[in-house]
């Protein structure tokens, strides 16, 4: 039974007394913002909402600071305030802790980022709110994570990146249909291969061409 409400005095004078414990272990930061998502769900109160929010991302902040791993700490931050507190934060602040923690970790981002940042680059894009010139530089970014994911994932890890596989790559595809965003080297990558392997398919001939033509690569 998670018995939270008689555990978070206990948490709090733990965390007063010792918020860096004994220099190494990171769990109390943890169990603090799993407690604070707890009195946020319970609460109807605006107040005590904004209040519980704060408090987690002071949490964030504090742990960063006591740790030096702001830029996990990041995708935390971008990840709850995506799917949990987006009522907090504007959009651009979300996705810039997102591109943050992207920024710094390259293809090894973590897992829990991917996929509501392509549904996020997919709607700044698709607003207008994202470049172009940008959307682009992380859209392949998403792919390449994504590849690198699947490629050394190890047991039940790979569960999840097989999901990430299902949502991320997909969502980006239907960039596809904004004009000018997707450049030559995008489409050829991906289209002349499935030309390559069904040369005498009609429909696949064609949506090659086309997507080549689009992208600018002037097919012959």
């Amino acid at each position: 039974v998670n018995r939270y409400d008689e555990a978070f005095p206990i948490w709090r004078q733990a965390f007063n007394l010792a918020p860096a414990s004994n220099g190494r272990v990171k769990y109390q930061f943890d169990d603090g913002v799993k407690l604070y998502k707890y009195l946020f769900d319970k609460t109807t109160d605006p107040g005590l909402k904004k209040l519980y929010v704060d408090s987690i991302y002071m949490l964030y902040d504090k742990r960063a600071y006591c740790f030096g791993d702001e830029v996990f700490v990041n995708g935390l931050k971008a990840f709850d305030g995506y799917y949990y507190y987006s009522a907090y934060f504007d959009t651009m602040t979300v996705y810039k802790w997102f591109t943050a923690h992207i920024d710094s970790k390259g293809i090894q981002s973590e897992y829990f980022v991917v996929n509501p940042f392509a549904k996020m680059l997919y709607d700044g894009v698709t607003s207008g709110s994202i470049p172009k010139k940008e959307g682009l530089h992380y859209a392949k970014m998403v792919d390449q994570i994504v590849a690198h994911g699947v490629a050394t994932c190890k047991d039940k890890q790979c569960e999840t990146w097989d999901i990430i596989k299902g949502y991320a790559p997909v969502q980006l595809e239907l960039l596809e249909g904004v004009e000018d965003f997707y450049d030559c080297e995008y489409y050829t990558n991906k289209y002349m291969p499935l030309f390559k392997s069904y040369p005498d398919s009609c429909e696949i001939i064609n949506t090659a061409f086309g997507r080549l033509t689009q992208g600018g690569c002037n097919p012959k």
